[in-house]
């Protein structure tokens, strides 16, 4: 089995809502794409420059965390055994099939009619139940290539961690949703000085646009001082004293408010932020992608005045149609 630099998987044309998009949306997302993929205040020479080998180790260790986190975050409204090692785990297939059920909505028997091996001894009775791992993906629509059972029941860690982030995308943040999701993140923390969110790493390290995030839909949570020394007024400046300083303190303050307050699972640690060259993108994604669903869930029914979409949209993964309509809300939207 081959170990690509880049994780495959395709998703069906069936699978994707990009095509409801009006040619308007479109083109919002377009120009932003322009505007974060130009000049920036970083450069795109920074953005761009060399990882090195250590920085490339790290995001594995962070990706294997951050997946962890998670998976675990879903396996635990359903009361199931938690994962504890990403690769051990989750070799005997149970772990991600009863994964799976949680996300997908649906048994493994009731998509793939026949039942998985609750305590697999053998090393065939473990590849059966990563079959039906791949069977159930298949049946949602999600065909996904370079990897097979026997990397899972091997524990290859560079091809399961490749799986985690397909269905995470799948699941979670649908491929055609990065964008809007970047664009969504640049519209709710425009205007707070010092915040430029051009993509999903280096943007976020000094921890501003994190609190901005959550002022924009939450400023009750922040504390005074914190909230008036990010929106530059005057004085705001004393949020700094009696508190640590610097940008490790506000991402670990962002990320203690998010999971108290509005219960945002901490996917990631401040040092995965700031004590890094560059944030691993992929975590960052699985991150940020729960509070666009928090503020979703934080709406009215749908304004008459934008699209209208069945009840079932709001399980389905972050697309550009669910986007568009949180965009168009985050204008003027905040509690």
């Amino acid at each position: 089995m081959s170990s690509s630099s880049s994780y495959s998987s395709s998703l069906s044309p069936s699978s994707s809502t990009s095509s409801s998009l009006s040619s308007t949306t479109s083109a919002s997302v377009a120009t932003s794409q322009s505007s974060f993929t130009g000049s920036t205040p970083w450069g795109e020479r920074q953005r761009h420059a060399q990882v090195d080998a250590k920085t490339r180790s790290d995001w594995v260790a962070v990706q294997k965390k951050t997946f962890t986190r998670w998976a675990n975050a879903h396996l635990r409204r359903r009361g199931q055994t938690e994962i504890g090692d990403l690769f051990t785990d989750t070799s005997d297939g149970i772990r991600l099939l009863q994964l799976l059920e949680v996300i997908g909505g649906d048994s493994i028997y009731s998509l793939c009619n026949r039942k998985y091996n609750p305590a697999p001894k053998m090393r065939i009775h473990k590849l059966e139940n990563c079959n039906l791992i791949f069977e159930y993906l298949r049946k949602k629509e999600l065909q996904v290539t370079n990897i097979g059972s026997t990397d899972i029941v091997d524990t290859n860690e560079k091809l399961i961690l490749g799986l985690m982030w397909t269905i995470i995308l799948r699941f979670a943040v649908a491929e055609d949703g990065k964008q809007g999701l970047l664009l969504w993140l640049q519209r709710s923390t425009e205007g707070y000085p010092g915040v430029h969110v051009h993509n999903f790493d280096l943007s976020w390290m000094d921890g501003r646009a994190f609190l901005a995030l959550i002022h924009k839909y939450r400023p009750d949570v922040l504390p005074v001082q914190v909230a008036d020394w990010l929106l530059g007024k005057e004085g705001g400046g004393e949020a700094r004293e009696g508190r640590e300083e610097g940008p490790k303190a506000d991402v670990t303050l962002a990320f203690q408010v998010a999971r108290d307050r509005l219960g945002i699972a901490a996917l990631l640690d401040p040092e995965d932020v700031v004590d890094t060259a560059k944030p691993d993108e992929k975590s960052m994604i699985a991150y940020l992608s729960q509070f666009f669903k928090y503020v979703f869930r934080l709406l009215p029914s749908p304004p008459s005045l934008l699209p209208s979409f069945p009840p079932s949209s709001f399980s389905r993964p972050l697309s550009h149609l669910s986007l568009s309509l949180s965009l168009s809300l985050s204008l003027s939207f905040s509690l």
